[in-house]
């Protein structure tokens, strides 16, 4: 059984029993979602369908930092394959680091983490990978006792050790717990793991022991009941552990040493008075307890699978911020965030508080892609994906990060000589690195004979030089060496041969040269 962020793959249920669409109205809504046109990538040294993006809000006011995304389509009936791609962004869009992944295999929750590595969840492989920063796998993280780990949430501790979710799938004789549940349900569980840096587990909680099936908001007749869908872990500030589980509407917090439940807030079993807030967070994601106390997640908004504003009105997702009083237990919602218009997305999405005070919003499985605001709520930068391969397939991002981040790649920066209106146009650029302030260019009839003929400064991801024709008549190699803000040399991209070489056959003697 595939599980894709809780929801059971179409090809394994009838369309109308994902996500527990049980209406006749539901079993004909289609998934609705904000269009957005397609289009081939500008840049010459990144691949043809790398992801169209558009900063619909240009940056002011923002955090110190990166982006991270991970993009794949969202389709649920499984009619495209996905094409994913890890990003690294800068404020104009421009990529910083990309890695297009094999088709057909959405990888998540790609971020750094407090140790200076880059995490992201294989959802085919049911693994975690730990790159370095040259972008070099370190670690794969398989989950131990038989499970097979998630994909929503990693945390790698200051110990290092590494804490995750399992989705645990067992045959339940519903008919014993709800009228008219099935005898021979499969029912996914909630399971928390934590290894060691040599594998061993050290902590194992599951919610089979301590949560009710009951106490999901889910359809209990359905022949697979996803009845937690954990979504996030947080270590709390005491060392015990935050929980977010979509389908309990619930936030718990758990004793890290012994496993016991030390709260629940929202849903059935909720133990909270909320205050000053005019509605309950629902299907919620990414619950966070912030440096002041707060607690801060993105709520939803009561999403199920072909919700649509334009016909479901009053449904919206926000940032929300509560205090805890965990004595007295009372939830005061102090701060939300709404977009204008509202954004509504039932799957997906997060929030995280940035250093300078500023929300980092990803939206999830809708448009626009992520926000960033202000303390007072106006907006410092907003940025949005490209249109998915189909209308409803969206193109998107689990989540959304900003993070300063500092990448050393191991591989070379890439060159790519171009013939264009009888001049030779070099195009370059170095995926991955940072910190980097122009490039040294060189050409060359051989390799031995090399002259620097132009300094780029840096401006983009990819930089541009023209040869004019009456100088390129000169030289057949070229080559870019990155020079860094101080003011050191990096890998050079190594000789690359002009078109107008190669096509005069004049590559065999120079390539045999440039070896």
């Amino acid at each position: 059984m595939a599980i894709f962020f809780g929801f059971v793959r179409a090809q394994e249920m009838p369309v109308n029993e994902i996500q527990g669409e049980t209406s006749a109205a539901r079993q004909q809504a289609p998934i609705t979602f904000p269009q957005r046109s397609q289009s081939l990538s500008s840049y010459v040294t990144a691949p043809a369908d790398f992801p169209e993006i558009t900063v619909s809000m240009p940056a002011s006011g923002t955090a110190e930092g990166l982006i991270f995304l991970s993009t794949f389509y969202f389709d649920l009936r499984n009619q495209v394959p996905s094409q994913p791609y890890l990003l690294i962004l800068d404020n104009t869009g421009e990529p910083v680091f990309y890695r297009k992944m094999p088709a057909g295999n959405p990888l998540i929750d790609f971020k750094p983490q407090p140790d200076g590595t880059l995490t992201y969840a294989d959802f085919q492989n049911n693994q975690i990978y730990v790159l370095d920063n040259t972008y070099t796998l370190v670690r794969t993280i398989t989950a131990k006792n038989g499970f097979k780990a998630d994909n929503h949430e990693v945390l790698v501790l200051p110990d290092g050790n590494v804490l995750y979710m399992i989705y645990d799938a067992r045959t339940v004789d519903m008919s014993a717990i709800a009228p008219g549940g099935l005898p021979n349900a499969t029912v996914l569980g909630l399971v928390l793991q934590e290894q060691d840096p040599a594998g061993n587990v050290t902590f194992e909680w599951q919610s089979w022991d301590h949560i009710p099936i009951t106490d999901t908001n889910q359809d209990l007749t359905l022949p697979v009941i996803d009845y937690a869908h954990g979504n996030s872990i947080d270590v709390d500030s005491d060392g015990n552990l935050l929980v977010s589980s979509r389908h309990l509407d619930e936030v718990t917090k758990i004793n890290h040493q012994t496993g016991e439940i030390m709260w629940r807030l929202g849903g059935k079993a909720n133990q909270f008075t909320f205050l000053n807030d005019s509605r309950p967070f629902i299907k919620q994601h990414s619950a966070r307890r912030l440096d002041n106390g707060h607690l801060l997640l993105f709520d939803n908004g009561d999403g199920q699978l072909g919700d649509d504003p334009a016909t479901t009105p009053g449904r919206y997702s926000r940032a929300a911020e509560y205090a805890l009083d965990e004595l007295n237990l009372t939830a005061t919602l102090v701060w939300e965030y709404r977009n204008t218009p509202d954004t509504y997305s039932f799957a997906m999405g997060n929030a995280q508080r940035l250093p300078n005070g500023n929300t980092f919003i990803g939206w999830g499985s809708t448009y626009p892609t992520l926000s960033e605001v202000l303390p007072g709520g106006a907006k410092a930068f907003e940025l949005t994906l490209g249109a998915g391969p189909q209308p409803n397939i969206p193109l998107v991002s689990y989540r959304a990060f900003r993070f300063p981040w500092q990448g050393f790649p191991a591989e070379p920066p890439i060159l790519m000589p171009q013939a264009e209106n009888g001049a030779t146009v070099l195009y370059y650029s170095w995926n991955g690195a940072t910190d980097i302030a122009s490039y040294r260019v060189e050409a060359a009839s051989t390799p031995d004979a090399g002259q620097t003929i132009a300094t780029q400064d840096k401006s983009g991801f990819e930089e541009r030089t023209v040869i004019a024709d009456a100088d390129a008549q000169q030289y057949c190699l070229y080559r870019v060496t990155p020079i860094d803000t101080a003011g050191a040399a990096q890998r050079s991209s190594g000789w690359q041969m002009a078109q107008r070489c190669i096509k005069q056959r004049l590559y065999l003697p120079l390539m045999a040269a440039a070896e």
